[in-house]
């Protein structure tokens, strides 16, 4: 459901959104694996677990990486699995950046076919690069 919602920027000043919101669930080269599309009032928290049942599905995993949380002291491999929750937030960008306008003027069924649209453009995208450095590695 279209909502609105507000959030501090990094120089802490209050930007509103209204419409809707993708949340994403990747892979280690950031393909996504599942993705959900609410209103952009929802947290991110309340949509996890439908996302991973849903990544569960379709892709087998062996840890989920999310954002947030109580940062506790780990050790040095799980340090670095623990930085590789920054794939989701980079393609996150990317998605943002290269598929989606600034303002979608669009409304309801059409905003969200807008959204479908914008991750299916990504993920083509993510695959064809992967594709590319498997074949790289092949020819090497």
């Amino acid at each position: 459901r279209c909502s609105i919602t507000g959030k501090k920027n990094s120089k802490g000043y209050m930007q509103w959104r209204i419409g809707y919101k993708v949340h994403l669930a990747v892979d280690d080269f950031g393909i996504p694996v599942s993705y959900f599309i609410s209103g952009a009032c929802v947290h991110d928290s309340k949509v996890a677990v439908p996302l991973m049942r849903m990544a569960r599905e379709r892709a087998r995993f062996l840890y989920a990486l999310m954002d947030g949380g109580v940062k506790e002291e780990m050790e040095h491999a799980k340090k670095d699995r623990y930085k590789a929750r920054t794939t989701v937030e980079r393609t996150n960008s990317e998605l943002k950046d290269c598929f989606l306008a600034p303002k979608l003027f669009s409304r309801g069924k059409s905003s969200i076919m807008d959204l479908k649209l914008a991750v299916l453009m990504l993920t083509m995208k993510k695959i064809r690069k992967v594709a590319r450095m498997l074949e790289e590695r092949k020819a090497a």
